[in-house]
């Protein structure tokens, strides 16, 4: 299995981050919630401080969104995780999503290619949904508020197809 070397998880970081911060406009749409009408849970334990946490079912895997962090897990094989705070991403041994900000370090590991690739493949999903629900003009003005611009939304698209398939 091939993993992603310093490089290329250095530009995948600088995406995530981007992704991460259009996530949590989405939530705000003037359209409502975007996660929640994508099919996301909306879900927040009781007395846990912080942001609300997002759920899917995606194809055999769960997709989970929070402000710290975002992953793919579950269906028997190595996952994905993106930790904000760690600006860092790592393959991911736990069968269930982490609790936010706890990571028990047994389950990290370096980041490999198909996990990552995984993800990127459900993100480019969910960015294509939002563009045919909202139009296309809504993630160019989301990314127009970003104070951290990395690269366009439809750039975006292009380059993780091209760096991670």
């Amino acid at each position: 299995m091939r993993l992603l070397n310093r490089r290329e998880q250095r530009r995948l970081i600088r995406c995530l981050e981007q992704q991460l911060w259009f996530f949590g406009q989405d939530v705000l749409a003037p359209a409502g919630n975007l996660l929640v009408r994508h099919g996301f849970t909306k879900w927040k334990p009781p007395f846990a401080p912080g942001s609300s946490r997002y759920r899917l079912a995606w194809r055999d895997r769960v997709i989970e969104l929070h402000s710290f962090c975002v992953g793919i897990y579950s269906g028997g094989r190595e996952g994905f995780l993106y930790v904000r705070a760690h600006d860092a991403a790592y393959g991911y041994r736990g069968g269930q999503p982490p609790w936010p900000d706890r990571y028990r370090q047994e389950w990290l590991r370096p980041l490999p290619h198909p996990a990552c690739a995984e993800f990127a493949e459900w993100v480019m999903e969910y960015e294509q949904w939002v563009e045919d629900f909202c139009g296309p003009r809504y993630r160019p003005a989301v990314y127009e508020r970003y104070h951290r611009k990395w690269k366009p939304p439809e750039e975006v698209r292009r380059w993780l197809q091209e760096q991670l398939f």
